[in-house]
């Protein structure tokens, strides 16, 4: 027999979720081109649109979403609700 694996993992602790009554802050790092940064907000206006959560560019808000152009594409899932910044990196390719 393989080694067992626990089956859908999930966030059970409430303070990592998003309250979807309170908006989530987010900024951009001036690393992002404007052309990444038009794609990002036209998919903020989608999951505002299409689920039950809102945002709001807010660079000084608490636990704000920084979106960045780092090395992939990736970030934590769920609100880390102890970090002030929660990294999205937005690497090459991540936009297609």
């Amino acid at each position: 027999k393989g080694a067992s694996r626990s089956k859908r993992a999930c966030i059970t602790d409430p303070s990592g979720f998003w309250d979807p009554l309170i908006p989530i802050n987010y900024t951009f790092d001036s690393s992002l081109s404007s052309d990444v940064v038009a794609l990002i907000r036209q998919g903020i206006r989608y999951w505002t649109t299409n689920t039950c959560m809102s945002f709001r560019e807010n660079p000084n808000g608490i636990n704000r979403l920084r979106f960045y152009s780092g090395s992939g594409c990736w970030s934590y899932v769920g609100k880390q609700p102890t970090w002030p910044s929660q990294d999205v990196s937005i690497g090459d390719g991540c936009n297609n």
